[in-house]
């Protein structure tokens, strides 16, 4: 039986030489590749130690990289622990940095969503409350109806004014389908009428959905805080359903809600939006 020759010392001493030397290498590489991005971030007004941190990562590598190319043989084989370590620390370093990255995006989205869905309801406001522009369209069974359909709408006011002083997303959602109450109590009184209405309920229930879409997905193990909506009053559509039908399944299809519902100003909560019906006389 053959028997395969034992390497000579000295290639041994160069397979682990390149063996260790590949891996620092791919360590610096990944470095790297975060360092420029963080680098390019720093424009944008991230903050410059993940930088720090990333140099001296680098540096610390290439001082390994200049060990193994120098070292003996007793040498590489007692800095091979050394190296499983330094490149175990930098590959935690990057998997750190691509999460804090992708939190960043996160919370630019949430942000970005909130201030669309805010815009959204201001230029409702202005139209519907200021300019009063489906106030000619609108028809009543009679002047208890009216008067019915009346305070609702100053109702609604109050609370949407009341949610946008939140300056939080949450606060955002819920003026946000509040105007998407009104609007539809208007159009069950003849305001879908009006050439308007269509595209603005659209925009705001556009609006409402980026916004859910952008919150944060419920802690593991945790279901949504979601209720069904309740039966609707005939008279008004909006008055008793907690959350609109269409509201519940963006939340229920993304699996989405908001963290912990007792925290503010971080995402949009589950219980922030069935707060957005506000219990209506008349």
């Amino acid at each position: 039986m053959l028997r395969h020759a034992a390497q000579p010392p000295h290639e041994a001493d160069s397979n682990l030489r390149a063996e260790l030397s590949t891996k620092i290498a791919s360590a610096q590489f990944d470095v790297e590749n975060r360092l420029s991005e963080l680098r390019g971030a720093l424009s944008t007004g991230a903050v410059g130690s993940a930088v720090i941190s990333a140099t001296t990562q680098l540096q610390g590598l290439s001082q390994l990289q200049r060990r193994i190319a120098s070292a003996d043989a007793a040498t590489l084989t007692a800095i091979r622990n050394e190296v499983a370590a330094c490149v175990a620390a930098t590959q935690a370093f990057v998997r750190q940095e691509q999460a804090d990255k992708a939190a960043g995006a996160a919370q630019a989205a949430l942000a970005q969503a909130s201030d669309a869905a805010r815009s959204a309801v201001t230029d409702f406001e202005r139209d519907f409350y200021g300019r009063r522009i489906f106030d000619p369209y609108l028809k009543f069974a009679s002047a208890e109806d009216e008067d019915g359909y009346r305070h609702r709408e100053e109702e609604r006011r109050l609370a949407i004014e009341k949610a946008l002083a939140e300056g939080t997303p949450e606060g955002n959602l819920r003026a946000n389908q509040l105007a998407i109450d009104q609007l539809k109590d208007a159009g069950a009184h003849g305001a879908d009428r009006s050439p308007d209405y269509a595209s603005r309920l659209t925009g705001l229930q556009n609006a409402r959905d980026q916004l859910i879409a952008a919150s944060p997905p419920a802690k593991e193990g945790k279901p949504p805080a979601v209720s069904p909506p309740g039966p609707a009053n005939a008279a008004s559509p909006d008055a008793t359903s907690s959350v609109p039908p269409d509201v519940v399944a963006v939340f229920r299809a993304a699996q989405l809600a908001g963290g912990d519902n007792a925290r503010q100003g971080h995402g949009v909560s589950a219980a922030a939006v069935a707060q957005a019906d506000i219990p209506l006389r008349g």
